[in-house]
């Protein structure tokens, strides 16, 4: 979201060079609580205003500027690094509940060709999620509460900027898409949700990026035209607001 807001900025200034604005990184639910406030003008955020927020603070506006995406990016060795694992929304699940606690799980393995899973390695899956108030957050558990029953049933509520995470021992919490990265990277057997906007640098982290589950059933890689077709799909349940 941060290099879109920049980008809009920049042609902004364009028609009102005398207008200065200036942006800080500090995530979306700062962005939502600081304008709420007044403290900012304009707060950044990949989560769109909830209904009770709406209503708490009447004199926000939701204004679209961009839509994100994610990536689930994971540090398991070169190998799996350089593959694209397939995974689904019941089995980020598993993993972020505890249930999972392998790379080399059988249901993991399940998802993958035989060829894939047979590289699967005997090693310790370690989730990563954010411990600030983050729009990533609440895309990633947007998924989950839309595909996964358990996640959907248990986790209340199942998405927002925070959710109740279930306590998984050996897990990770970070600040920030950057944090996220800097917590995949000292940890080996990592998983974690981070912003489109950080995929070349994932990439040259050399980190891998999993193919999700679609309601089709198909696996799905990170491309421009799957996110078009994305939006598409959503536009008609987009708030009206």
């Amino acid at each position: 979201m941060y290099p879109a807001f920049n980008i809009w900025i920049a042609n902004f200034s364009q028609y009102y060079p005398n207008i200065m604005i200036t942006t800080d990184n500090k995530g979306s639910g700062t962005g939502i609580s600081e304008a709420a406030a007044g403290t900012v003008n304009i707060g950044a955020s990949d989560a769109y205003l909830t209904p009770a927020q709406v209503h708490a603070n009447p004199g926000l506006l939701n204004i679209p500027l961009a839509v994100s995406a994610q990536q689930i990016n994971y540090n398991v060795n070169p190998t799996i690094n350089a593959l694209h694992l397939n995974m689904s929304a019941t089995i980020l699940t598993e993993i972020y509940n505890g249930t999972i606690t392998n790379w080399n799980d059988s249901r993991l393995a399940a998802l993958q060709s035989p060829n894939v899973a047979a590289e699967l390695p005997n090693m310790p899956i370690v989730p990563i999620h954010r411990m600030d108030s983050s729009g990533d957050t609440s895309i990633f558990t947007h998924y989950l509460c839309a595909a996964d029953a358990w996640w959907n049933e248990t986790i209340n509520p199942c998405f927002g900027t925070t959710v109740p995470w279930p306590a998984v021992p050996g897990e990770l919490q970070e600040s920030g898409n950057a944090g996220m990265l800097t917590g995949l990277s000292t940890t080996p057997g990592g998983i974690a949700y981070v912003g489109i906007s950080y995929l070349n640098t994932a990439k040259q982290l050399k980190f891998g990026y999993a193919d999700l589950q679609n309601r089709a059933g198909n696996f799905v890689a990170i491309t421009a035209a799957n996110i078009q077709a994305a939006v598409n799909a959503r536009l008609a349940s987009v708030p009206t607001n």
